[in-house]
């Protein structure tokens, strides 16, 4: 039988990461620049709004609840792509390093410890769980070498993910959004140079109730009331970007690896994001290429219609990620759903996770495109 390999990637593929470091290079007040890569217009100051979950596509289909928002998006119709896993913790760290996930070397959500015996979540949890940030900082972020202000939730002031994207940026932290967005406001027209904006409310409801549902559409209505403050800059040039997309699955579509007939007799621990799963064989059973790629062929007949199965080199080859991820760190088998599916290890998940109706971490349309739009 003959299984369905994962697509090429899109020429934009990655683009996403250029943005902070193109606007950098475009304020008129640093010295020392990195490259323009994306042209952007040279200017006294630039606020880089990422609004953590709005896809492309996500916007598109909600734009009577963004009518600020929307005005821009259908006059400029731009947008850039994520890498994979299309996730927060593989975007954020590209845009604040400049660097694609495998250069990087963040590629998920939960990644195992160097022994493939437990998972570690990138994102958050750093200060109970007792993980070390410096285990997976191997490269240098634009803020320590650029001045940047951030302005956050304040919560996420000292995090070790903070610490491992913006360590030396100039925090300001503030809880409502149109307070946060006021304040990047006056920074920028006040100080000039680059302000990093986070919003990641929309992602966080668009996880519990799903990206159609009344609780996500208030927020986009917040964000989008609150958006006025961008338009109205004067001496700075406002950017809209979002760090992937969301799509809506049921329960009824969840997978559950630990049940998959191709992976019953192998001891593995898989890492991740809902709709990406990096599965990483344990070491001792001392799997040959041979056998991963006879297992990688099983599994690709099992899911076939809902999931693509890949090597982590085949995702190089296609373009969906970068070269330069060590071979330790690599996935033996990489799953990408392509239907209405999620992918679980019910194992080492944590329950409330099954209860979620927004996901993201595939290679599909809605879950890498996202705009890049000015907002003045």
């Amino acid at each position: 039988m003959t299984v369905s390999r994962i697509p090429a990637a899109p020429k934009d593929v990655g683009i996403l990461s250029l943005v902070l470091s193109s606007a950098i290079a475009a304020t008129a007040s640093t010295e020392t620049k990195p490259v323009n890569a994306l042209k952007f217009e040279k200017s006294r100051g630039y606020v880089v709004l990422v609004i953590d979950g709005l896809g492309s596509h996500n916007l598109e289909a909600h734009l009577g609840h963004a009518p600020n928002i929307g005005r821009f998006w259908r006059n400029q119709k731009n947008t850039v792509r994520c890498e994979f896993p299309s996730t927060t913790v593989v975007s954020l760290t590209g845009l604040t390093t400049g660097l694609r996930s495998a250069r990087h070397g963040l590629i998920g959500y939960n990644v195992p410890n160097p022994d493939r015996t437990e998972l570690h979540n990138l994102l958050s949890g750093w200060e109970v769980d007792g993980n070390d940030p410096s285990m997976y900082k191997t490269y240098p972020t634009l803020s320590e070498t650029y001045a940047i202000s951030v302005v956050s939730p304040s919560i996420y002031r000292n995090t070790g993910f903070t610490s491992l994207t913006l360590p030396a940026g100039f925090f300001h932290g503030a809880d409502e959004i149109a307070d946060r967005i006021k304040m990047a406001a006056e920074i920028a027209e006040r100080d000039g140079g680059v302000v990093y904006l986070y919003v990641p409310e929309l992602d966080q409801v668009g996880h519990r109730f799903g990206t159609d549902s009344p609780e996500w559409l208030s927020v986009l209505e917040e964000i989008d009331g609150a958006v006025r403050h961008l338009v109205n800059l004067k001496r700075s040039i406002a950017l809209l970007t979002a760090d992937h997309g969301m799509v809506n699955v049921d329960t009824d579509g969840q997978i559950y690896l630990e049940t998959l007939d191709s992976l019953a007799s192998t001891d593995f621990i898989s890492g991740g994001d809902t709709r990406s799963s990096l599965i990483y064989v344990s070491q001792d059973q001392n799997t040959t290429d041979l056998q991963l790629a006879s297992l990688r062929e099983k599994l690709a007949i099992e899911l076939e219609g809902v999931a693509w199965c890949a090597s982590w080199q085949e995702l190089e080859t296609s373009g969906w990620v970068a070269t330069g991820l060590q071979r330790d760190k690599q996935p033996d088998i990489v799953l990408l759903a392509k239907a209405a599916v999620t992918l679980y290890d019910r194992r080492t998940c944590k329950p409330r996770s099954l209860l979620m109706k927004g996901h993201h971490g595939s290679i599909t349309d809605s879950e890498t495109q996202v705009p890049l739009i000015r907002l003045n």
